[in-house]
């Protein structure tokens, strides 16, 4: 559906993804907001899945969320399902997968922004951009993602990630 707010959530232990921002109609899921919540430990199935995925529709926006511990951290777009000017930041992506992205912004995905996130510890590039028109600046990630413009490899110090303390 369109227009809604997920917010101040803990979403944890799901056997695929953790929030799921979809429609079947196409771009049938519109302005839908995920914001402030703790998303942690999803994908025990054993499949591919997200701790936060925007996999169809256009202006969604997923910020200030702390995502940790998944089988993958943040996805914009899917396979057969395009997504437009969906908006990604000030998250923290901590951890996810074994063989996943902290944020991922599929072929799928026209105009993402991916701004002010910390992406740190995951299994491969901190962000992956396989999109059009993305725009992925100010990013603190493991490693430098090729699609993003003034990012920094700091590592952030997080007072305790070990005891999921992510504070700064």
């Amino acid at each position: 559906g369109s227009d809604s707010l997920v917010e101040r959530n803990e979403v944890y232990n799901n056997r695929n993804y953790g929030i799921h921002v979809y429609s079947t109609t196409l771009n049938a899921a519109n302005r839908n907001i995920v914001r402030y919540n703790e998303v942690r430990n999803n994908g025990t199935a054993g499949t591919y899945s997200n701790g936060i995925i925007i996999s169809s529709g256009a202006d969604n926006i997923a910020h200030n969320n702390l995502v940790y511990g998944n089988r993958g951290g943040i996805s914009v777009g899917a396979i057969g399902s395009p997504t437009t000017n969906n908006a990604v930041y000030n998250n923290t992506v901590y951890n996810n997968g074994t063989e996943a992205f902290g944020i991922t912004i599929d072929a799928t995905s026209t105009g993402a922004l991916v701004k002010n996130n910390a992406v740190w510890s995951n299994p491969t590039d901190s962000i992956d951009n396989s999109g059009s028109g993305t725009v992925c600046t100010n990013n603190l990630a493991t490693s430098p993602p090729a699609a993003c413009t003034s990012g920094v490899t700091t590592d952030p110090l997080f007072v305790d990630a070990a005891a999921n303390n992510f504070n700064l």
